[in-house]
């Protein structure tokens, strides 16, 4: 279990475990950047309210 306030480590963690089952990488890289894109866009439009 990794206890971290880092939400990037917490997803960094995760994405390397599931490469390491699938061991397909580039899926890796697509899944981290698709989340915190939606981290970004949600606390964006938490902040504006909507």
């Amino acid at each position: 279990m990794v206890v971290t306030p880092d939400l990037n480590a917490i997803i960094g963690y995760a994405n390397d475990r599931i490469a390491q089952v699938l061991a397909m990488p580039g899926l890796v890289v697509i899944s981290q950047t698709a989340a915190v894109g939606n981290v970004i866009t949600d606390l964006g439009f938490a902040s504006l309210g909507k």
